[in-house]
């Protein structure tokens, strides 16, 4: 994109902004997934602990449990488990390039449906260290 306006006006100012935008790459966007259910608070301090390492690299992040928390917000608790799993699966198909799984994501059936469905999509899988340490 040649610029040929002066670089003190309003015009240039615009033009150089959306020609520093395009070059930018978009943020890749990752999918919390862990399990909830027997966790004091639903594990949502381990599922925020993860998104703001996440978001420290670089990442997008969903969480399911921001998610969650909006319905209790707006007192929306008639959602049952499984149209909360399916909303979750629509999401990582429509929106995620990569999976960061949560330390005993294999014990919790929701996090399991979400790993296949990522490994389905062939999505970028991350584990968190079994100790809880984040990292891939």
């Amino acid at each position: 994109m040649t610029i040929k306006s002066k670089p003190s006006s309003p015009e240039y100012r615009a033009n150089y902004d959306k020609a520093f935008r395009a070059s930018e790459k978009p943020k890749k966007v990752v999918y919390v997934a862990g399990p909830m259910s027997g966790y004091d608070h639903l594990n949502f301090k381990e599922f925020f602990r993860a998104q703001i390492w996440l978001e420290d690299q670089g990442w997008e992040v969903v969480n399911p449990a921001e998610m969650d928390v909006d319905d209790l917000i707006l007192k929306d608790c008639s959602k049952t488990w499984e149209a909360r799993i399916t909303k979750d699966l629509r999401v990582i198909e429509t929106k995620c390039d990569a999976i960061y799984m949560l330390a005993g994501w294999e014990d919790s059936r929701g996090a399991c449906r979400e790993y296949e469905k990522a490994r389905e999509l062939g999505l970028e899988i991350m584990y968190q260290a079994k100790n809880g340490r984040l990292g891939r």
